[in-house]
């Protein structure tokens, strides 16, 4: 079924398209949204995004049930901040982040849970860290100052140079450069310094993760309830950030970390136990209900997140990239200012498989379509 909007210019066409894709969005209706050009492209984009955002209930979920995708240098992009969490080379280039099997959210998500319960476990292994490492600096140290020393010797007078290393054994002078090297060893932190540093930096990173799967993840692989513990868990960090700076300066603070107090005065710090407690549940919770299929390398983050998407936008030539085995069908095309495009142009997109109603958006008494080639001038 074909469907047809006609208007002159300023008649609010793109907004009744723009609402519409919104409705659509709304019913999870697989639609692909197409126009002639990448500027038509973008403007219809933005005017659906200013729906989205203004109906957005927790924070940014449900952004990854719309891409935007195309040549970011002819689309100009950078100059369009307000569609980079529907961009679909932004987006790849984030989850490939994210699902990174080394350093992505499970990882951060178990990082965060093995510091909450063993904090002291983890600051002996910084110790002994630290340890290894100092020796190793040390002997570098010592290794730099000789050459340093020597390359100066050297380039006053070589003479002077081979007559000092004659009566100067090389042990006195490692000897020396190792008592000056160890008066420069790094500082150790405390444990509360470690504890203070560390769950920052685990925070930081476990905020970057959950904030970019529920932005960027279609909402068929992140239900509602699980998007809803990750936004409740970020509050709860926040919350114990505040409660750790707060509680630093006690003089028990390791007692009240591990919670070995007395009954008397664990009574003060009932609400940092509850907060934490709470968050390691929640941790728990994400680390057992999220499961995301393994995807290693770009393309595969790309059709995952086209297969998953409702809205899709692109020029009606670049939906050419849409004809693939495996692909999610769509069920409808939106083709703005149809009456710019070429007969043979609005093929591509009319030929997806699958599609059950096409609407065309458009004037033609407004410019016609238009062919530039380089070799017919």
């Amino acid at each position: 079924m074909v469907k047809l909007i006609w208007g002159p210019p300023g008649t609010g066409k793109t907004k009744t398209v723009a609402s519409l894709l919104y409705v659509l969005l709304k019913m999870k209706c697989r639609t692909l949204t197409c126009a002639p050009t990448n500027i038509a492209v973008l403007g219809v984009t933005k005017r659906l995004m200013q729906h989205v955002r203004d109906g957005l209930e927790f924070d940014t979920y449900g952004l990854g049930d719309i891409i935007l995708f195309g040549n970011a240098k002819r689309m100009n992009i950078d100059d369009h901040e307000d569609l980079f969490d529907v961009f679909l080379n932004t987006r790849v280039r984030i989850l490939a982040c994210c699902l990174s099997p080394i350093h992505g959210w499970r990882s951060a998500i178990e990082s965060m849970i093995y510091f909450l319960k063993a904090p002291m476990k983890q600051y002996r292994e910084y110790l002994r860290e630290e340890e290894r490492n100092s020796t190793k600096q040390l002997r570098k140290k010592v290794v730099i100052k000789n050459l340093q020393k020597n390359k100066k010797k050297a380039s006053k007078d070589k003479r002077c140079f081979k007559r000092k290393n004659n009566f100067t054994s090389n042990g006195e002078v490692n000897k020396a450069n190792f008592v000056e090297a160890s008066e420069e060893e790094a500082i150790v932190w405390t444990f509360e310094e470690f504890v203070i540093k560390r769950f920052k930096w685990i925070q930081n990173h476990l905020t970057y993760c959950l904030t970019s799967l529920y932005t960027h993840l279609p909402t068929s692989f992140l239900p509602l309830e699980v998007a809803k513990e990750m936004i409740r868990l970020l509050k709860m960090l926040q919350t114990l950030e505040t409660l750790f700076g707060s509680v630093v300066t006690c003089k028990d603070f390791k007692e009240v970390l591990l919670g070995i107090l007395a009954s008397n005065k664990a009574r003060r710090f009932a609400y940092l136990y509850a907060i934490k407690k709470g968050c390691l549940k929640v941790l728990e919770f994400l680390n057992e209900s999220i499961s995301l299929p393994k995807l290693i390398y770009d393309y595969q983050i790309r059709r995952f997140c086209l297969k998953g998407a409702c809205l899709i936008f692109c020029t009606a030539f670049s939906s050419s990239k849409l004809h693939r085995r495996g692909m999610e069908p769509l069920k409808m095309v939106v083709i703005d200012e149809a009456a710019q495009l070429k007969e043979c142009e609005s093929t591509i997109p009319l030929q997806l498989p699958g599609l059950r109603h096409a609407i065309l958006i458009g004037d033609e008494k407004q410019l016609p379509a238009m062919v530039q080639s380089k070799v017919f001038k």
